[in-house]
């Protein structure tokens, strides 16, 4: 596949809140077989990585990104930022550190596998990216707020941006509009697309997130009056039972 030049890759948008608009793209590996088929990475990565051609495939990736970063930046995305997921394989081995002029780098996927609070304080950090299980329940069980609002205050404690990954629902946006300079990605906002769309997508960003916002506010005021409907109803019932002659 690295020698047909099968791979490509896709760009999904990374939407600051606050800001309320595209900050960058995270660039993600995809196989498109002769058949048409396009393969995700989480099916060929391990084996990459255990067949020792990691190190040529993330070479590729931070090229490719590279040059598609500065297509955008004269092509109406002056500020355009790309990010790329990283091998641990590629900071042992090979010159990446030395093949980039300036290294902002993000713990993916916090929250899940090896990903710990010690990790936070012992690793040169400057986001760190909340896994979408952590965000699952945050906009229906409470339990789940709290702990999305306290990682969130202690990412900003520490001086580390934060992004929320596997944003799919409206009611999790609306959750996290209210939790400040926060960067959110997902379905919701936008899918993976080709370099090509992704100028287009970004200016979309306001009028996407506008319209997605809206929509969760009339959630919220239909929300609102259904309960405050069965409150109603609560009180007469109560009303009348309390009247009943005996």
């Amino acid at each position: 596949a690295i020698e047909g030049g099968e791979f490509v890759l896709h760009y999904q948008p990374v939407v600051c809140l606050g800001r309320q608009r595209t900050t960058g793209v995270e660039a993600l590996l995809r196989w498109r077989r002769e058949d048409d088929q396009i393969v995700p990475a989480g099916e060929f990565i391990a084996i990459a990585e255990q067949s020792g051609l990691m190190l040529e495939l993330n070479e590729w990736i931070l090229e490719s990104a590279a040059e598609a970063c500065a297509r955008w930046r004269r092509n109406g995305w002056p500020d355009a930022r790309v990010a790329i997921n990283v091998s641990a394989q590629q900071f042992v081995a090979g010159n990446f550190l030395l093949d980039l002029e300036r290294v902002d780098t993000a713990l993916d996927d916090f929250g899940t596998g090896y990903s710990s609070l010690t990790s936070l304080e012992q690793l040169p950090l400057s986001r760190v990216k909340l896994d979408r299980s952590v965000i699952g329940g945050a906009d229906s069980n409470p339990r789940s707020a709290a702990i999305v609002h306290s990682i969130i205050r202690l990412c900003r404690n520490l001086g580390l941006q934060v992004t929320v990954e596997g944003v799919e629902r409206v009611s999790q946006l609306d959750f996290l509009s209210a939790c400040g300079e926060v960067s959110v990605q997902g379905f919701l906002l936008a899918r993976p697309v080709e370099a090509s769309a992704i100028v287009e997508l970004v200016h979309a960003t306001r009028g996407k997130l506008d319209e997605l916002l809206g929509e969760a506010e009339q959630q919220r005021a239909t929300t609102l009056d259904d309960d405050l409907t069965s409150s109603v109803r609560m009180l007469r019932r109560s009303r009348r039972r309390s009247t009943s002659p005996v």
